[in-house]
């Protein structure tokens, strides 16, 4: 836990023996990534299709 603040990062205590947690970690990290990837989308220039190779 102390790493994770450190890093400013998620931490979820899990256990594999009993699956405590296991599908709640899996999806914060769907929900993060999706995330992410929506921001990274809105931060993209795209493409000018106007712009013509002479």
């Amino acid at each position: 836990a102390k790493l994770a603040k450190e890093y400013q990062a998620l931490f979820i205590e899990t256990s594999a023996k009993d699956g405590t947690n296991s599908d709640e970690a899996l999806i914060e990290l769907a929900r993060d990534m999706k995330c992410n990837e929506d921001i990274e989308i809105h931060r993209s220039p795209g493409i000018d299709l106007d712009k013509t190779i002479k």
